[in-house]
């Protein structure tokens, strides 16, 4: 088989596949063999990343109504993988701790303040540089 070019010959394949696969987080391979081990079959599985998901759907028809409107985001929220219950308690702690939106957007100027400076000082030092 190696000399008609249809295998490498050197018995790295396998392994740096499997290395591979590990390496980016794809599910392990399947190996099948008949009894007499006159053939060898590798299942490989696509990553869950790239698994299809079919389109979002409310499970009920949308009224104008909050709570049609609250149970239909939620769905999508479900939908999405988004923990409400994580965020809730996040966002309950964040209020806990004195974070108001008033003290965020100060903090938000300061930070866009602070890019325009920097900005302006690589701009500054990239004209001076010979």
């Amino acid at each position: 088989m190696k000399e008609l070019e249809l295998t490498e010959g050197r018995a790295t394949g396998m392994p740096t596949i499997l290395k591979e696969l590990r390496d980016n987080g794809s599910p392990e391979p399947k190996f099948f063999t008949d009894d007499d081990y006159t053939l060898f079959e590798v299942e490989l599985f696509v990553h869950p990343a790239f698994e299809a998901k079919q389109p979002f759907v409310p499970e009920e028809s949308v009224a104008a109504t909050l709570d049609s409107i609250d149970t239909v985001l939620n769905q999508l929220l479900d939908y999405c993988g988004f923990n409400l219950a994580e965020s809730t308690c996040s966002a309950i702690a964040a209020i806990q701790a004195g974070t108001k939106t008033g003290e965020l957007q100060n903090i938000d100027n300061q930070a866009i303040e602070t890019i325009a400076a920097l900005d302006s000082a690589i701009a500054e030092n990239a004209t001076q540089t010979p």
